[in-house]
């Protein structure tokens, strides 16, 4: 996707494959955000815990769509290395992401209205996240054998 020439300024730059893709991933991060806040809102979490836990799932499915966009129709996983390459900047703005998002919980969580998260709720965080990651994967396996 890096590589390729500019498209023309006339061209119509969200195509409907993109479009899908898009609302396939918002759908995908809404849902498991939302199971998420109900699992936890189920386990009698306090609500400050809950929000922690679905505004850093959030914001971690963000990176994820960000590496995963790279390649705009080829799954992740077909050439792991290449996926990992393909714009060493991304690593750079994710990296930055963390030092913020670390910031938001743990130096300023009264202006996010957050705790710090445990280890327990990381782990759930985590489980959201492979769900994310997994989910959207799937589309673009399900994308890429169409063709």
């Amino acid at each position: 996707m890096m590589k390729r020439p500019l498209r023309a300024s006339g061209k119509q730059f969200f195509d409907r494959a993109m479009l899908f893709r898009l609302g396939w991933f918002a759908l995908v991060t809404a849902s498991v955000t939302l199971g998420l806040f109900i699992t936890l809102h189920t386990h009698n979490y306090p609500y400050e815990v809950i929000l922690s836990a679905t505004f850093t799932t959030v914001v971690a499915a963000q990176w994820i769509t960000a590496i995963l966009a790279q390649k705009e129709s080829e799954p992740f996983l077909k050439n792991i290395r290449r996926s990992l390459s393909i714009n060493p900047w991304l690593w750079g703005g994710i990296s930055l992401g963390i030092v913020l998002q670390t910031i938001a919980l743990y130096l300023l969580p009264e202006w996010f209205h957050v705790v710090p998260p445990s280890g327990e709720i990381f782990g759930y965080v985590a489980i959201a996240l492979i769900a994310i990651f997994l989910l959207d994967e799937g589309y673009k396996w399900v994308e890429y054998s169409k063709k």
